[in-house]
């Protein structure tokens, strides 16, 4: 698993690709973790459209549960869109919000759609439900 961190400015991008792997994961949060101006509140967009989760169970959205738990507890409010590329992926993030929202000051929340995301993010209605 690779990634590349980006300061955007509204909100922070993670852009992963390769295989998810819970070891790697740690890791990641700990680069995130070093960045300059961490501060309650602070908003990231994981965009996981090229990380393969197909190996990723149960088990492994269990495993991972404490790195966001840490993650959280070290910035405060935390406020993190998961973007995936299929239903499949959308299916995991959906269980890890259910998993872990109830555990951290922020949120999590899944999403397909970019603009939806990033919408999200600045705490505004999604695109689509803005044209509803």
């Amino acid at each position: 698993m690779n990634w590349e961190i980006e300061n955007k400015g509204a909100f922070i991008l993670v852009t992963t690709l390769g295989i998810y792997s819970i070891q790697d994961l740690a890791i990641l949060f700990d680069d995130i973790l070093l960045l300059d101006g961490l501060h309650p509140g602070l908003k990231i967009l994981f965009d996981n459209r090229n990380l393969d989760c197909g190996g990723l169970d149960f088990h492994g959205i269990q495993a991972a549960k404490h790195h966001y738990i840490e993650l959280d507890a070290r910035i405060g409010k935390l406020r993190a869109a998961l973007l995936v590329k299929s239903i499949s992926d959308f299916g995991r993030g959906r269980q890890i919000m259910l998993l872990y929202n109830s555990e951290i000051t922020g949120r999590i929340r899944t999403f397909l759609d970019e603009i939806d995301a990033i919408y999200w993010l600045a705490n505004k209605t999604e695109r689509s439900e803005e044209l509803a």
